[in-house]
């Protein structure tokens, strides 16, 4: 029913808004994300940019989950992106991501948006668009770390193979609206390396070449609005589907397991609203987003010699709520909530509490300070300290749709 109802929104907003004046900003900008090209202007020939982003960090671990005062130092990510203008209406865009062990191909797509009005098609292999921020690189989050229901969820982020298609529409001259809908062959999620936890779903992958009703389906509606003269309101709706996908999981005692023709759905609402205070010369944000998932949701390995495979059938809703200050001069001063429901029988209820600042060192410069707690019931408390270093240089060319 939840497919069919979200179906149904999106074609309903696709309704009010016929001929509707085409949205022209080349740049749209969302509370708390960066700025999204939406198109550019383009003079002749082939136009390169190439960008650099450094994501150092060291967290310490004070205790619970983990060993207490274990610190854990390091580059997180080196992307190098790259993105190139072919004509008037496509071009493209990849993103490497190095660690402190390989190199990896994390983004590459091509973009045609000589479709019409301000529509575009990408076809390759993209994050999904899916709520308010799954697009982004964590370095690009006004947080030091993705929120603890997405990376329970959908982990640190979702890359796809496909093509995903995507308009914007002008509803009004105060109020701006996107969809998108997007068919993946085969998705990815990426694990988080907060606190080492594994993913609910261990290698999930879709085998076998799926056909037509197998596909991945994403899809998202959301909409801006002004709000008075300085505040700036944002709605979102998001699915995403994996239909018949397996799963592979090593047991502790070597056994190598898996479960095959299993399915999953992800839906979020978000909620942001951004407002600039003339008097005091700052910025405030804050945000909410729900999830549910339904379906095959986890996995795990039960007993030994040899050990056998649970699949967790089931739905599990988390949510989490964002509010921070920013200064004129780029400071900002922040708290993350999250509270969910983990995906196994008879997990507790986890939540987890974050306070940040982050402040800029420069051009493209930022340090950024966070102590968390994280809290499930029946199990032991843990917190930690997070220090991180932000460099970024050039145009990292990758897209982001608010």
């Amino acid at each position: 029913m939840i497919p069919l109802r979200l179906a149904s929104l999106i074609a309903l907003g696709l309704v009010l808004v016929p001929g509707a004046i085409a949205f022209q900003e080349r740049y749209v900008t969302s509370p708390g994300m960066p700025d999204s090209p939406i198109t550019e202007s383009y003079a002749h020939g082939l136009e390169l940019e190439l960008g650099l982003a450094v994501d150092l960090r060291s967290r310490i671990h004070l205790g619970g989950f983990g060993r207490g005062g274990e610190i854990d130092a390091g580059l997180e990510a080196a992307d190098v992106g790259a993105r190139a203008r072919f004509n008037r209406d496509l071009w493209g865009f990849v993103l490497v991501e190095g660690t402190e062990h390989d190199l990896t191909l994390r983004q590459a797509a091509l973009v045609y948006e000589g479709l019409s009005g301000s529509s575009y098609l990408r076809l390759g292999y993209l994050p999904i668009d899916f709520g308010k921020q799954m697009q982004a690189r964590p370095y690009e989050l006004p947080y030091p770390e993705r929120p603890g229901v997405l990376r329970a969820y959908l982990g640190d982020q979702v890359l796809g193979m496909g093509v995903s298609y995507g308009d914007v529409f002008a509803t009004g001259k105060s109020s701006t609206l996107r969809a998108s809908l997007g068919l993946f062959t085969n998705t990815k999620r990426l694990s988080s390396p907060v606190e080492g936890r594994p993913l609910a779903l261990p290698e999930l992958e879709v085998t076998d070449g799926p056909r037509i009703d197998e596909l991945a389906l994403n899809a998202r509606i959301t909409g801006l609005v002004d709000v008075g003269s300085n505040g700036l309101f944002q709605w979102g709706i998001s699915a995403h589907s994996v239909p018949d996908f397996s799963v592979y999981l090593t047991a502790d005692d070597g056994t190598r397991l898996s479960a095959g023709h299993l399915e999953q759905w992800v839906y979020g609402i978000d909620l942001t609203f951004g407002l600039d205070t003339e008097s005091s010369h700052a910025s405030w944000s804050t945000g909410w987003e729900g999830l549910l998932a339904d379906g095959s949701i986890g996995a795990r390995a039960l007993g030994a010699g040899p050990a056998t495979l649970e699949v967790v059938d089931d739905q599990a809703f988390g949510q989490y709520l964002w509010l921070e200050r920013q200064t004129r001069s780029g400071r900002a001063l922040g708290a993350v909530y999250s509270s969910f429901e983990q995906t196994l029988p008879g997990s507790p209820l986890e939540t987890e509490l974050s306070f940040y600042f982050s402040r800029p060192l420069g051009q493209g410069s930022t340090l950024r300070f966070q102590i968390s707690h994280r809290d499930a019931e029946g199990e032991e408390s843990s917190e930690r300290i997070l220090i991180q270093w932000i460099g970024l240089a050039g145009q990292l060319g990758h897209a982001l749709d608010w």
